[in-house]
């Protein structure tokens, strides 16, 4: 009977060791994309304002570059995840991605990690 107790303490360990470290899936993956290319569009709005002031981010507003908050991920699928020694996370991922009325189906890698609950896109 004594014997059982170590055994039962390694297999209660083992499923919430496994219950903390759970991958990203495919919604954190969708907002975590979104999040970071919104970011991006943003930054170089910014940057092209710096540089050649407003009038360079009206031009390309002009030629139809949406603003950040036009782009929606969505149809998100993990083709394979892979936990790294530090804990983050290499996905490799389909997703649409739609701007206005223009839908693209792409497919990358990420490198997610996770800070403070949330998931974020490292490249």
């Amino acid at each position: 009977m004594t014997r059982r107790y170590p055994i039962i303490a390694t297999l209660l360990g083992a499923l919430l060791l496994a219950a903390c470290s759970s991958a990203p899936d495919a919604n954190d993956v969708e907002q975590a994309i979104e999040a970071n290319i919104r970011s991006t569009m943003a930054q170089h709005r910014v940057l092209a304002a710096k540089a050649d002031g407003d009038g360079a981010a009206d031009f390309k507003q002009s030629l139809g570059v949406p603003e950040a908050h036009e782009i929606d991920i969505s149809d998100v699928t993990i083709q394979q995840s892979d936990q790294l020694d530090s804990g983050n996370y290499r996905l490799e991922v389909t997703y649409s991605a739609t701007v206005q009325d223009i839908s693209r189906k792409s497919s990358t890698q990420v490198l997610m990690s996770k800070h403070q609950g949330k998931w974020t896109v490292l490249n």
